[in-house]
């Protein structure tokens, strides 16, 4: 080897060393200024259909481990969206409105008798600010489909009086075949389950 070529090999090496020390320095420098991390930040991306497009709504069947346990949790969301009464107007007409979760997971004959009972027609109008919370104090099975569920309802007005009372309720729910729907409805119930019995028992 030259000498010729002996010192452009050593140039070569010392200005490939500069530029790894360089960048090296900048990530250094880089990690010292995000510290300290406060957070770590997930992202979830995914594609988003236009709310014409059609899909096909299956509903879902978990296995028999679980089966018993999914039934029972659809049952307390659907009598806690149904029971409760906020003092907020605006709540209580997005939740028990036509479009709305309690009409979403009803057939539409227990949605239009829920419509006429006085605890609609409180939650809806609710002049006296009433405010209802509901406890649930026992599931017990009656049938493959039918449930008995006791619940407690504790109401407060907007003087800070309260009353108190327990009553059970006969519910049986349905899942249904297949559904064609728009991709924009596909998360109203996109189990296919539905209440079809909804009893108040004396």
């Amino acid at each position: 080897m030259t000498d010729t070529q002996s010192l452009f090999t050593s140039r070569m090496l010392t200005f490939v060393f500069a530029g790894a020390l360089t960048t090296l320095l900048v990530l250094i420098g880089t990690f010292i200024m995000m510290n300290p991390l406060t957070k770590t930040q997930i992202f979830f991306m995914g594609t988003a259909p236009a709310d014409s497009q059609r899909v096909l709504i299956q509903s879902y069947f978990p296995n028999k481990y679980n089966l018993e346990t999914f039934k029972e949790n659809f049952i307390k969301q659907y009598i806690a969206a149904r029971e409760e009464i906020s003092a907020n107007r605006t709540t209580m007409g997005s939740r028990w409105n036509p479009d709305g979760p309690v009409a979403m997971m009803s057939t539409k004959n227990v949605y239009s008798e829920f419509t006429k009972t006085p605890t609609y027609q409180i939650g809806i109008n609710n002049e006296m600010g009433l405010r209802r919370s509901i406890e649930i104090m026992n599931i017990e099975p009656r049938s493959i489909d039918t449930w008995a569920v006791k619940i407690r309802a504790i109401d407060v007005d907007n003087t800070g009086q309260s009353d108190q009372k327990d009553f059970t309720i006969q519910i049986t729910i349905a899942i249904t075949p297949p559904m064609d729907t728009l991709w924009g409805e596909r998360l109203n119930n996109p189990l296919g389950i539905y209440v079809t019995g909804y009893h108040y028992e004396k």
